[in-house]
């Protein structure tokens, strides 16, 4: 430059240059004076320059000279009145109804002023349809091609070029270039168009323009509205005072009547009753097309099929929704062929689409407003009443072409009781995204941005958490890193948080498909007359679980038909398989844009193939793919989970509830845990686009929304440290329940006290270190101690043992890890410094060893004792632990007195039980007590008899039984049984030896140890005649016998001394048997009177037998009147029987001849009574068995044997008796039978011995004599009072 430090004229430069011109001139300047080169930035300078006013001219030349107006539109009629209004004023608010033209002809109007030169004309536009089809029109009107003169710019697909003058966008395009352009540098007009509708972006464009005015004194601001609330727009834009102007233009319409037809509040009609009713009085009025507002798609099908029920004459029904096929929507304008045509639509024919032909209107004044919860967070869309202003919109529907009539189907009272204007999108949607704009652009905080409706606390609180779920957002409310990626993406920030997800995870394929799908219209169609059919094709995309993966199924299949089929093909595919094949487009059209903003770094220099759009091929069943998925989408998606309800539905995040929509795949199965992209509330809330999910892939994804909580913190042996139970919750659901972890890490100091009160004081604690044996050996000692003298008071404090770890352990144990590794420093040292001694345990001193000894002597036995002292438990008390095979040997009376330092207690106990006519002589008991505690020591015999003996010596008051009758004793003052095996293992426990145990252990059958089992037919020199044996560690002492083994004999120990009496004499015996074996021989052939004694027992048993029986017997004579035990004493025995065998034998047989042949005719004449005396012969016939039972010589020995010819003449007189009085036998025999039972009774009792039952069957023999042969001499005197008492001394003495 020949010049560079003159002024530049940027008149002729572009207003987005001026910044960057004038920092060049500076740096120019600045290095000119510090005489530095500046050729660089010189040219530089000069370039923009030229390109600068490049493109001002080109616009200037491409703009038309003359430029045509419309002049049936009210507002080119009123052009020169905007003109100066524009002209003359920044900011300018023109308020116009639907056809007035405001929206073409106001970028024409800008343009004959002079902008859009040096910069654009922006011209917004809610919606992306209204701004294409905007331009289409304003091009068409300015005779050039789009983008050219004007051009669109809509999300994904720019139509313009750095000349363009006129670019006509979507509201959220121009928010998106605040990002880049601050101050809108690019532009010198911007003309806000429908501001009526105050969608979000429109009231966040309104608000940042309010602030950006005073910046750009040279911007001009136009507001478009329809006649509503207008006022509001021009107070939000006043300048030094003064409201912006407002420009009021007329529409083209002709007047509507109102007719008001309210339902009747008593007998209300249907709704589709009352819309009828209306059609009929339109039909009787004149023609015309009819325009009917209904809430939602049900109550339009619901409507139509009344109508079409109706068959109105040369009448076309036609419904019009958003999500109607477009060949459907087309139909709507479509000329009908002359018929009347009913559009029943939804509020999408109230501003955004224009149905020509309509002069009347029926409004029930009902509309879907979408309304978010901030409080459940769902996007509801309830039925409300609209406003006055919606009310007056759809009035205004219906005089375009002629004179309409709107029936309001309410009254007009209602009416005017209605707000006055629609509640602006703001105050009913979530703020997030414009949030996170705000922040991204540094705009500050939001309550302080300029609103014309400033939202709640609580909303912008709302969108705050949303940004914070997703990670947008930190502590300070600052932008994350991942805030400032997603702020650069123009998608809600759930799917913009998704895509950064997808490529942190390699599944950024997936991700942009999901998120270009769920940005755009749904492609596949449901008509509601091809429901099934809808269904059946759509469901070939379908996955068993997920409607996400479907529709990454869905995308594959259409590319992969798109790739094979040419377009028109592919076209006429969509519409056989009801895909809406514009949807798709504009689905696959986001998908680029999407990639291309996710890959900058990538440029695409060639057209892709189709195919290149598949997403990469992945089995439908794999698990790892599934969850990877699902994490990705997740991350988006945290607060719309939900738990499968118990009742009904699913729990949602936050205490919300919904259902699943019925055109999920998870209608029917129901998952336990579910994710949904968008939970809308209609009639209920549904849950739509749902997917079952894992919880555990919460806990990682979720980490900082997370709150955990634990409780319950305890000791745990098998984990060796201090474990709490862990809840963890996702906003109020929870994903973790009752989960144990360690503890010690979380609160440590906590931690320590229980492991030190739970694994040392306690000692509950696996190890195998020195310290702890040796505690656990000392605690047992102590416990020994405390539970002898019954006084838990002994024991130190726990808290104080506690103390004494706390000083000897450093402060990091708290576990049986960091326990381990201070031990290991130093073993010897560590493990003496934590060995207790009993004097911390128990400081007190201790009881008279004497009074709790640690064994009792019982019957020669020596039986280990253990003490518990736990009111209540099952061991308190003193236990004995008592070998299996010693069981019988005892009574429970044998261990009534317990140990003298329980005694004297119990016996104070048993004194105070007595009824209290009795326990009034003895007062004060514990002296009586300690008086019969001391005599008790001293004597021998039962407690109760000692006791109440002593009680009557002292006072000479009689203690009878019934005075102890009702003793219920404590279990601490009945000695407890431990039963053991020979490997000293408990079978079971009881406080009786005679109770049944009720559960024995069961152990496993082990092989018997081998012993050598010798045997003897001469008299064993070893043999000796007591000794001991050792069983569960307890010395037993024991009796040995010679037993017999039939042909031989061997030696066996017997702890019973009668017993091992009884069975040492059988073995003695058949000692002898064995040596005078050529005797027994003898007799048995040589027997004189043998040929009758085998007639005399052939129905018995053999002769031999008998005869054996009887020589046996004859030998127990001898035997038993001097048992020898050594062989000395044998030999005599052996020489003594030798001398007397053969004659003795043969005296006792021929006793026995006569005495069987007696037995057989007593039986025979008893058979003979008949069946009628059949008691009689049974009863007579028993105690035949039992007189001649098997080896009743031996058993019963030669001196009863001849007894028996008493007992049977006794039976011969009761025969002779019996026939003449049978009724007094059967009373005889009843006053015997319980005497032969109590027989049996002690038969089966192992306790008592055998030769006791055998005394007492000699005793019922005798009794039988004295009730069926009275007058027949007893043996001894007998009676029934005798025979109780012998079994009461019995009972006494065994049991």
């Amino acid at each position: 430059m020949s010049q560079p430090n003159s002024a530049i004229d940027l008149k002729d430069c572009l207003l987005s240059d001026h910044s960057n011109i004038l920092n060049l001139q500076q740096a120019i300047k600045k290095r000119l004076k510090q005489k530095l080169p500046a050729t660089k930035l010189e040219g530089k300078l000069e370039r923009l320059l030229q390109d600068s006013s490049k493109i001002v001219s080109q616009r200037k030349a491409i703009i038309p000279a003359a430029i045509e107006y419309d002049d049936g539109l009210p507002v080119s009629q009123s052009r020169e009145k905007v003109a100066q209004l524009i002209k003359d004023n920044q900011i300018v608010v023109i308020a116009g109804e639907t056809g007035s033209g405001k929206t073409t002809q106001l970028p024409k109007i800008c343009l004959e002023l002079g902008l859009g030169r040096r910069g654009r004309i922006g011209h917004t536009q809610p919606r992306r349809v209204a701004a294409t089809s905007v331009s289409r029109r304003i091009a068409e009107e300015l005779k050039t091609e789009i983008g050219q003169v004007i051009g669109y710019n809509i999300r994904f697909n720019d139509q313009t070029n750095a000349v363009t003058p006129v670019k006509v966008m979507t509201d959220g395009v121009l928010l998106n270039e605040i990002i880049h352009d601050p101050l809108l540098m690019q532009y010198d007009a911007i003309i806000i168009d429908e501001a009526h509708e105050r969608s979000l972006n429109i009231d966040f464009l309104l608000g940042y323009l309010k602030r950006l005015v005073a910046k750009r004194s040279d911007l001009k601001i136009i507001i478009t509205s329809a006649t509503i609330d207008v006022q509001r727009f021009a107070k939000h834009f006043k300048l030094d005072g003064k409201p912006a102007p407002v420009l009021e233009i007329s529409g083209r319409t002709y007047p509507v009547d109102v007719w008001y037809r309210p339902n009747d509040e008593e007998n209300p009609l249907p709704q589709t009753d009352h819309i009828g009713h209306a059609v009929q009085e339109i039909m009787a009025h004149g023609p015309g097309d009819i325009l009917i507002f209904l809430p939602g798609e049900a109550d339009i099908r619901d409507a139509a099929k009344h109508l079409r029920r109706e068959a109105y004459q040369n009448c076309e029904v036609l419904p019009l929704y958003a999500r109607l096929s477009m060949s459907e929507q087309e139909k709507i304008f479509k000329p009908s062929g002359g018929k009347r045509r009913i559009v029943l639509a939804t509020n999408v024919a109230e501003t955004s689409i224009t149905v020509p032909g309509i002069r009347y209107v029926i409004d029930p004044g009902l509309a879907r407003m979408s309304r978010y919860s901030v409080r459940s967070k769902i996007q509801r869309l309830p039925i409300e009443k609209i406003s006055q202003a919606s009310a007056n919109q759809r009035k205004g529907r219906c005089g375009r072409v002629a004179e309409g009539i709107c029936i309001r189907l309410y009254s007009e009272e209602d009416f005017n009781d209605r707000q006055e204007f629609t509640d602006a999108e703001i105050l009913r949607t979530n703020l997030a995204a414009v949030i996170l704009q705000m922040k991204q652009l540094k705009l500050g905080d939001i309550d302080a941005f300029p609103f014309i409706d400033p939202p709640a606390d609580r909303q912008v609180s709302d969108g705050l958490t949303l940004l914070n779920e997703l990670q947008a957002i930190g502590k300070d409310k600052d932008l994350t890193q991942i805030g400032r990626q997603m702020a650069r993406l123009p998608i809600e920030p759930r799917l913009a948080r998704i895509l950064l997800a997808g490529q942190e995870k390699q599944f950024l394929s997936y991700a942009l498909v999901l998120a270009a799908f769920l940005s755009v219209k749904d492609p596949r169609e449901w008509p509601f007359d091809k429901k099934e059919l809808a269904q059946q094709k759509h469901a070939k995309y379908k996955h068993k679980t997920s409607d996400f993966i479907a529709i990454i199924n869905l995308w594959n299949h259409l590319h992969e038909q798109q790739a094979e089929l040419s377009n028109s093909q592919f076209r006429r595919y969509c519409g056989e398989e009801l895909i809406n094949f514009n949807a798709y487009r504009e689905w696959k059209s986001t998908y680029r844009q999407l990639k291309s903003l996710m890959q900058q770094s990538q440029k695409a220099k060639q057209k892709p193939n189709p195919k290149d759009w598949q997403t990469a091929e992945f089995e439908q069943e794999d698990p790892v793919f599934y969850q990877n998925l699902h994490q990705v989408l997740l991350t988006g998606l945290l607060s719309f989970i939900g738990q499968k309800d118990i009742e009904k539905g699913y729990q949602g995040t936050r205490q919300s509830k919904f259902m699943v929509h019925p055109q999920s795949t998870n209608f029917k199965k129901q998952p336990p845990w579910l994710m949904t992209f968008e939970i809308v509330e209609t009639t209920q809330p549904y849950a739509r686009m749902t997917s079952a999910i894992e919880p555990n892939w919460l806990e990682r994804l979720a980490s900082h929304l997370i709150k955990t909580h634990y409780y319950d913190p305890h000791w745990s042996k098998n984990r060796g440290a201090v474990v709490a139970e862990m809840q963890q919750t996702l906003l109020g659901l929870k994903i973790v329940t009752n989960r144990t972890v360690n503890y010690s890490a979380i609160e440590p100091e906590l931690c320590r006290e229980l492991f030190i009160l739970n694994a040392l004081v306690r000692q509950d604690l696996d190890s195998r270190h020195p310290f702890h044996k040796h505690n656990v050996q000392i605690k047992k000692e102590v416990e020994q101690e405390i539970a002898k003298a019954r006084q838990a008071d002994l024991w130190a404090d726990e808290h104080v043992i506690a103390q004494w770890f706390e000083r000897k352990l450093p402060e990091q144990v708290n576990s049986v890890k960091t326990l381990n590794n201070w031990l290991k420093k130093d073993p010897q040292k560590h493990n003496a410094l934590i060995s207790i001694s009993a004097d911390v345990l128990l400081p007190q001193e201790q009881e008279d060893k004497g009074l709790y000894p640690e064994s009792i002597h019982i019957k020669g036995v020596e039986l280990p004792l253990k003490y518990h002292f736990e009111p209540g438990h099952e061991k308190d008390g003193v236990t004995i632990r008592l070998p299996q095979s010693l069981v019988g040997q005892f009574t429970d009376g044998d261990f009534e007195r317990l140990v003298p330092g329980i005694l004297e207690e119990k016996i104070e106990f048993l004194i105070r039980s007595l009824p209290k006519r009795f326990r009034k002589n003895f007062v004060p008991v514990p002296t009586f007590a300690k008086a019969c505690y001391e005599k008790v020591l001293e004597t021998k015999g039962r407690l109760i008899d000692i006791i109440s003996q002593h009680l009557f010596t002292m006072t000479g008051v009689i203690l009878p039984m019934e005075a102890w009758s009702e003793l219920n004793l404590p279990e601490h003052f009945l000695m407890r049984f431990e039963v053991v095996n020979d490997d000293g293992k408990v079978l079971y426990s009881s406080r009786s030896l005679e109770e049944k145990p009720k559960k024995v252990a069961k152990t496993s059958a082990k092989p018997a140890k081998k012993v050598k089992n010798i045997t003897y037919t001469e008299w064993p020199s070893e043999y000796v005649k007591e000794g001991s044996m050792q069983e569960a560690g307890t010395d037993i002492p024991v009796f040995h016998a010679i037993e017999d083994a039939r042909d031989k004999v061997r030696i066996i120990p017997i702890v019973n001394q009668r017993q091992a009496e009884k069975t040492h004499i059988r073995g003695v015996c058949r000692l002898i048997a064995l040596s005078e074996s050529k005797t027994f021989s003898y007799l048995q052939k040589k027997y004189h009177n043998r040929q009758q004694l085998m007639l005399a027992c052939a129905s018995l048993y053999s002769p031999e037998d008998l005869i054996n029986d009887v020589m046996m017997s004859v030998i127990k004579d001898v035997v038993s009147e001097s048992v020898p035990y050594n062989e000395s004493d044998y030999a005599q025995v052996l020489e003594m029987v030798r001398e007397n065998i053969v004659p003795n034998s043969n005296r006792v047989l021929d006793q026995l001849v006569t005495t069987l042949k007696q037995r057989n005719s007593c039986l025979a004449e008893a058979k003979a009574l008949g069946k009628n005396f059949k008691a009689a012969y049974e009863d007579i016939k028993h105690q035949l068995d039992y007189l001649f039972q098997e080896g009743f010589c031996y058993r019963f020995g030669a001196e009863h044997v001849r007894d028996y010819s008493r007992y049977l003449k006794a039976i011969e007189l009761r025969l002779d008796r019996i026939k003449h009085n049978p009724l007094k036998d059967m009373q005889l025999m009843q006053q015997y039978q319980p005497w032969l039972n109590e027989m049996e009774t002690l038969e089966n009792n192992q306790k008592i011995p055998q030769f006791e039952v055998d005394d007492y069957g000699w005793m019922l023999q005798e009794y039988r004599i004295s009730l069926f042969a009275q007058g027949q001499k007893t043996r001894f005197p007998i009676s029934h009072k005798r025979l109780q008492k012998f079994i009461d001394n019995l009972n006494r003495e065994y049991i």
